[in-house]
């Protein structure tokens, strides 16, 4: 999950678990796995995080839409971008996302 945290509040992954991401990518297909990567030193969330599918087909459906929305609380939903990950090759199903829209850089 990727995107512009307001200064002095914690990283946009702090919110996120990965139970949160597999419920709310599992409605586009059989997720296997979420991920959120942490910093080594800090063990502090990425601002990225990895879903993979069953799938192949799945992980591409869903990196051509727009955003998939993760619930935090009832009301609170973010919305994030789901790119299919660019390494791994033609069978990779993981798809990296990240939470601004609008934003098309990506800084690992």
């Amino acid at each position: 999950v990727q995107g512009e945290d307001a200064p002095g509040a914690p990283p946009l992954g702090a919110f996120f678990t990965e139970q949160s991401l597999v419920e709310a990518f599992s409605r586009y297909g059989m997720v296997v796995g979420a991920r959120i990567p942490r910093k080594p030193l800090t063990r502090e969330p990425q601002s990225f995080a990895f879903i993979s599918f069953l799938a192949r087909e799945d992980a591409k459906k869903v990196s051509f839409m727009e955003k998939v929305e993760v619930e935090i609380t009832p009301t609170w939903k973010v919305p994030l971008k789901p790119r299919l990950a660019k390494f791994g090759g033609i069978t990779d199903k993981r798809v990296p996302v990240k939470a601004d829209p609008k934003d098309d850089e990506w800084s690992a």
